[in-house]
């Protein structure tokens, strides 16, 4: 069995990290020979199996039209050879841009291709993708969505022949006997989306000044929002770590996670605080919370944009050890139904 991947980077995003857990999966545990196509010029962030063949196509949009359009072409080029060499080989690709430069690098060779946006209905799209979307994605042979809602959306914009609802995976989270800290966490990437302003306005607001926030992601809002902290005058409360390889310490050692985000594909970061058993509270936008929450038994669902509510509902946390500690126990069946082991089978199962 072969397969061929194809995804922009292994950077840290979560669909890089659900991409990795599947192709270790089927090189450690299916015996699949996996090629592995990594169109952007970037660096990774996560680390697969020495078995796993990787091309690099270099693509980068640096430069003026011209040599954008020529590199353009050279990445295609390149993507097509390869999958003229694969024939034979199924054929995935994660995230918008990766799914275009599949489809228009495989026309006419008649692959087997698996396609998947990592997105939230919300997201918006730049014309010239939403185009090509619409006359691309019906040659696809499936598209594979994280959520129902998303896959309804994406089967309005589009004509597919095929579609298969597959959560993401949890990786597994080792939790030790750490002792918890009066720690707020929140994990995500600083930019618009994740919506970190809100957080932070949460913080301030909260009465007990013994507690911490810790933000791990980073991004092009960094800056702005620690001057943001500063502003409101909690800095020296707030601690801005970036991109880190221990989450799972901060997870062991964290109280309460916090997710504000206005937009979400299938949120990773609150899955994984969930299967670390550390209570959670997050915004319900459109995609992945309700999926994963069932509010107030395994953790907490909050209107978008209510801070009041966010905030009430943090402190009654902070104030309660006794609901910490009963939304955790329960929060943990994530572990299982999310289990790195069923979902790369759900798909292993659709692939092959």
């Amino acid at each position: 069995m072969k397969l061929v991947f194809v995804i922009p980077s292994l950077g840290a995003g979560g669909a890089e990290r659900v991409a990795t857990i599947l192709i270790n999966f089927f090189v450690e545990h299916k015996g699949v020979e996996v090629d592995l196509v990594l169109i952007n010029e970037s660096v990774d962030f996560y680390k697969i199996n020495n078995k796993i063949n990787v091309y690099r196509l270099g693509y980068s949009n640096g430069g003026g039209k011209f040599f954008k359009f020529l590199n353009l072409l050279k990445a295609l080029f390149k993507l097509r050879k390869i999958l003229k060499h694969n024939k034979n080989s199924t054929v995935v690709s994660f995230i918008r841009e990766a799914n275009i430069f599949t489809l228009l690098s495989s026309s006419f060779l008649n692959l087997k291709i698996f396609i998947s946006e990592r997105d939230s209905p919300d997201v918006i799209v730049h014309p010239v993708y939403k185009f090509l979307r619409k006359i691309l994605y019906p040659k696809a042979t499936s598209i594979i969505c994280q959520t129902s809602e998303y896959e309804n959306f994406i089967l309005s914009e589009v004509k597919a022949r095929n579609s298969i609802v597959i959560p993401n995976p949890v990786r597994y989270v080792d939790i030790n006997s750490q002792k918890k800290e009066k720690i707020i966490l929140c994990v995500g990437r600083l930019i618009p989306s994740k919506n970190h302003i809100d957080i932070l306005k949460m913080f301030q607001k909260i009465q007990d000044r013994t507690w911490k926030l810790v933000i791990l992601g980073d991004g092009i809002l960094r800056s702005n929002l620690e001057q943001a902290a500063e502003k409101l005058g909690i800095s020296n409360r707030v601690e801005f770590l970036g991109s880190v390889k221990n989450v799972d310490y901060w997870l062991n050692k964290s109280s309460i996670f916090v997710s504000v985000s206005l937009s979400e594909g299938f949120p990773n970061s609150l899955l994984e605080a969930m299967a670390a058993g550390v209570p959670a509270v997050s915004y319900n936008c459109r995609c992945g919370p309700s999926d994963i929450i069932q509010d107030g038994v395994n953790g907490f669902l909050i209107v978008s944009g209510d801070l009041e509510a966010l905030t009430i509902q943090v402190e009654k946390l902070m104030s309660s050890e006794t609901l910490r500690k009963a939304i955790s126990e329960r929060a943990l069946n994530v572990r299982e139904f999310y289990s790195e082991k069923r979902i790369s089978e759900l798909y292993f199962n659709e692939f092959f």
